[in-house]
Formats: structure tokens, sequence, C-alpha cells
């Protein structure tokens, strides 16, 4: 399967790295885009649990997963937890950043874990992919983080063939975390009083809240009022990311709907663990920032596995609900 032929406008970042090499857009470095690349890779490593643990449930229950293809694979922490939690797999890194692939690299080397594949070709991965599966070795696709900044940045007529990459390149089973809401989300309106306190932040701190009113105003200006739940709950996700706000502000962290989702999934797969969820933390800092309690699901996790392989083990699918 060749490499995607897509063509990103700035700022690009990191969100395009899942879908072609970044030498094929016409730049050497897209993180020169982003001002504090390290702690972005800071914060992604520090919700690194939360993004693996449907995983492990999903190799208890399934003892014949030899592969982990890390979609997306930033700096490797997830494939280094992997390989060291399960020493017989084979660990596989994909991202189209060339920085991010250097420091992956760099990473696995640090730890003895320079033999590491992590590449920046599409075509290297469906080849180690293929001959997996004619040694009759059975694998999963992680994509962790990667559905929104995918699906911000791909052009509409693109995703056909991106599913195509997920659906039908040979995954016995596909795990998914991410930024997710229902399109219902978009119908309901913000509580009154919730709205109130996130304007009122440093209310006594005049040169504080002039520059949070003007971040709002910016938001409200691409996303809509407040008073929109959907851009209300998308609001309370972004504005921890003080250093890279420019950026982050332009990112659409619910491109792709629960529902959009659900239509995508083909026949021969089904649903082996679906959960919606709010991260702990960020619902802490929504109460101490703000003094409410942040009361939507932001998140999914969800496994799929080939049909077959599931009714194998009489795993009963669930539905998206």
């Amino acid at each position: 399967m060749k490499d995607l032929d897509i063509k990103f406008s700035a700022p690009m970042a990191i969100a395009a790295r899942a879908l072609q090499p970044t030498a094929e857009v016409g730049r050497e470095n897209e993180f020169e885009t982003m001002p504090d690349l390290e702690t972005y890779v800071q914060q992604m490593a520090l919700a690194v649990g939360d993004k693996v643990d449907h995983i492990d449930r999903h190799f208890s229950q399934y003892h014949d997963i030899d592969v982990v293809i890390d979609f997306g694979c930033a700096d490797g922490t997830m494939l280094r937890y992997f390989q060291t939690q399960y020493p017989h797999l084979t660990c596989i890194g994909y991202d189209i950043a060339p920085e991010m692939v250097r420091l992956a690299q760099q990473k696995n080397r640090e730890v003895g874990m320079g033999d590491m594949l992590v590449t920046m070709h599409w075509d290297e991965v469906q080849a180690w992919l293929d001959q997996m599966h004619r040694e009759g070795k059975k694998a999963v696709l992680v994509l962790s983080s990667v559905l929104h900044e995918v699906f911000h940045y791909l052009p509409k007529e693109k995703e056909v063939e991106f599913w195509d990459r997920v659906w039908n390149s040979g995954f016995d089973s596909v795990a998914i975390r991410d930024m997710m809401v229902s399109e219902k989300l978009e119908q309901k309106a913000s509580h009154a009083d919730d709205v109130a306190k996130v304007r009122a932040r440093f209310e006594e701190e005049p040169e504080k809240h002039a520059e949070w009113t003007r971040k709002i105003g910016q938001w409200e200006e691409l996303w809509g009022p407040l008073e929109n739940k959907k851009s209300l709950v998308h609001f309370l996700m972004t504005y921890p990311y003080e250093s890279n706000w420019e950026r982050e502000l332009r990112e659409d962290y619910f491109p792709i709907s629960l529902e959009r989702l659900q239509a995508s999934i083909p026949a021969n797969y089904e649903v082996t663990e679906f959960q919606q969820y709010l991260l702990e933390y960020r619902k802490k800092e929504v109460a101490k920032d703000f003094g409410f309690t942040l009361d939507e699901p932001t998140h999914i996790k969800l496994v799929l596995r080939k049909v077959e392989l599931a009714k194998e083990r009489g795993q009963p699918s669930l539905g998206l609900h």
C-alpha cells in the first residue's frame, strides 16, 4: 500500500505524522512549527498508563498476539512499554515526523532496544506485517491519540484511503484510544453558571483577565460560543496548553464523532471492549480552576478483533453506545 498523497497547510506539526513521510509533504521538519516540543512529549508521556490499559486487557484475554504496530508512535514511549512488559512481541513504530523517528530511535538505543523498527515509511511496516502473517503470527494496530489529529488535517476525499490502511492491511486486532464525543453534544447547551465561571477567571488580576478574555474571544471566533456544550468541553480540554496555545487553539480535538467511527467499522471486525470516560486529572483541573465539575465524557477506548478470531473465544460483540 502506497503512502497517502496528502498536502497539509501550516501549522501542521505532529498531527499529520500518521499519514505519510514528511519529506513527501515538502518539509524537512514539521516540528519547527511547534514552540515547545519537549513539553508536548512530556505531556503525552504522562498519560501512557491510560493509553495502554485496554491493550493490556486485550493481551491478557488473547495470548496469540505477536506483533504490535504503533501508528503515530511519537518518541516511542508506548513501544518501549510493550517491549518491556511483553518481551516476546515484535514492536514496530510508524511516524511520519523525522524528528520523532530520530527521537524514538535514540531513546530505544539508550535502553538497549536499538534494533526495534521505527520508520517513516508505511511500505516497511506493510512488508513486516506481511512476513509476520506468512509465519502465522497475529498483529494488533495501536491508534492512540491519533484519530483526532489525522481527521483534523486529513482532506475528506482521503478518508477512504486512511480507513483502508486501518481495516485492510491485515491487522487481527485494532486498539483505539482517543478524544471523541457523540454528535449529540453539539445540540446541548452549557450550564450558564459554568460559562460564567469560565469567563470570570482572573477577574481580580486585570492583566491576566484581559489576556484570558482575549483567548476566549479567539476561541469563540473559531469554535463558537461557550454556551454551546461542545465548544465549552473542547475549550476545557485545550486551555491548559499555554506554551503551545496558538497551535492547540486551531486543532479540532473532536473532528470525528463516535457515530462516524462506528460507521467506518467493517463487518469483519467486532467490538470486544468499549468505554467512554473523562480523564480524572482533567476533571480535577477544571474543578480547581473554575469550581465546577466537567460532566461529559471526552475520550473513548475501543478494541476490535476480527470476527472469526473473536468467535473462537466466544467473545460477545459489543456496540458503541
